[in-house]
């Protein structure tokens, strides 16, 4: 799904273009508002927002959106993966910072 997302993307003759890039906090932000939508209609709603979103998107970005919302974003990362970077972004190195 995320080939397909990034295909479109790039071929699309129907792109918008922006002045600017999304940040990974706005995408963050306009997901989790896409996630609470709830009620009657918010089918339609999060089909629509969604779709303005992958639109704002360059091709890889849109890639990496739809795969992270259909649950298959699989880039080979474990928990210890995530625990060791936060760790070099904290400290410098690999060590625990908790004791």
């Amino acid at each position: 799904m995320g080939n397909v997302a990034a295909a479109y993307a790039e071929n699309s003759k129907f792109q918008i273009s922006n002045s600017r890039q999304l940040s990974v906090t706005e995408v963050y932000e306009i997901l989790t508002e896409i996630a609470h939508e709830e009620g009657e209609g918010s089918q339609e709603r999060k089909i629509e927002k969604t779709a303005k979103l992958l639109s704002d998107l360059d091709p890889l970005s849109a890639k990496y959106v739809v795969r992270i919302l259909v649950g298959k974003l699989r880039l080979g990362f474990s928990d210890m993966t995530i625990l060791d970077a936060l760790s070099v972004m904290l400290m410098g190195d690999q060590r625990c910072p908790v004791k």
